[in-house]
């Protein structure tokens, strides 16, 4: 009935292989532990706004790497052996930097949420995953490269915040298996779609039916929401969850996290608007439109939204598609025009 949220949220069985090497940074030669993954997959499915969900150790966290030292920034070890700009590499080594480092708590190697997503292919970096994406957004922007890669760095830097600064998951790799089903007891997943992850989105708003929420049931309600990026509905729903959690504390903690995703939606959502101007060829405008549509929805921008749906409908989009198009504005009920609170 609910394996396939076992296998996501508890064990994964479908692991991407790889291992960690120690390279060299290309502009100061500083050492760097970096993660070279062999295999990976997508066998968790997609969110709604296309997020591929791997059934083992996430790329998008584990792949990034940041030199401590001068802050080079790169997508992977592969792109560490490709030529570095020099003006890029005057500028990381000035003693006045034009690229600013956000501020962040590192992750520590042993650290309680080192290992959910990362399949122990996790490098000794200490920096999470959305910092190196910004760092190389900043890179990106200042050797003047496409919006295309830019959008790419914004949207991955707010994918890996939800998989890293989600305070619920303690809470949910606490709970026993036996705990885990009996909060999803009497839930069935649609199943329309081979997407676990729309799957798992389902699940959730089902959960937050009942009238009485128990602890448990709260804790995965609220954790699939803010881990799929469904902040309207986890703002909505969060009063009843955090109280049936008992655990005030955690409101601050998932305001900030919501607030920085959306700093990093807000800035893909900008890279979006240029591409539509002069679509690259690896997108279709279509989805250029759909995307916009959703990020407007996670920006609280109902009227926006509503407009980029309908303009994505009228464009070319997959059949898969255009299904969510169609049902994701009867979700903007949930949505407060205006800034979130």
């Amino acid at each position: 009935m609910i394996g396939f949220f076992t296998l996501f949220l508890v064990s994964s069985g479908l692991a991407g292989t790889g291992e960690i090497r120690d390279r060299k940074c290309p502009v100061c030669e500083e050492s760097l532990s970096v993660t070279v993954l062999f295999s990976s997959n997508n066998a968790g499915g997609a969110d709604p706004d296309l997020m591929r969900r791997a059934g083992g150790a996430f790329p998008l966290i584990v792949e990034p790497i940041l030199c401590s030292k001068c802050h080079f920034a790169t997508w992977s070890v592969s792109s560490l052996d490709e030529p570095v700009p020099e003006k890029l590499k005057t500028a990381l080594l000035a003693q006045e930097s034009p690229f600013v480092v956000p501020e962040f708590v590192p992750i520590v190697p042993s650290g309680p949420l080192r290992g959910p997503y990362t399949e122990g292919l996790d490098s000794k970096q200490t920096s999470p995953a959305w910092v190196r994406y910004d760092l190389l957004a900043q890179q990106l922007s200042f050797t003047g490269e496409s919006a295309w890669l830019r959008y790419q760095a914004a949207h991955n830097a707010a994918w890996a915040v939800r998989l890293r600064e989600n305070p619920l998951q303690e809470f949910l790799f606490d709970m026993t298996r036996e705990q885990f089903t009996e909060a999803l007891k009497g839930i069935d997943s649609k199943k329309e779609r081979d997407n676990p992850a729309a799957d798992q989105i389902d699940a959730a708003r089902k959960i937050l039916k009942n009238d009485a929420l128990t602890k448990d049931q709260a804790v995965v309600a609220g954790f699939l929401l803010r881990t799929h990026g469904e902040l309207t509905d986890l703002e909505e729903a969060w009063p009843r969850i955090v109280k049936a959690i008992g655990e005030e504390h955690l409101t601050s903690k998932v305001q900030k996290s919501i607030a920085l995703e959306r700093v990093y939606l807000g800035k893909a959502l900008a890279c979006v608007e240029e591409l539509l101007l002069d679509p690259p060829e690896q997108v279709q405008p279509g989805v250029l439109h759909y995307l916009k549509g959703e990020f407007h929805r996670r920006l609280n921008q109902p009227a926006e939204a509503r407009e980029a749906y309908a303009k994505a409908l009228e464009g070319e989009l997959p059949d898969w598609l255009k299904d969510w198009a169609k049902g994701q504005p009867e979700l903007l009920s949930v949505v407060k025009p205006g800034p979130p609170e």
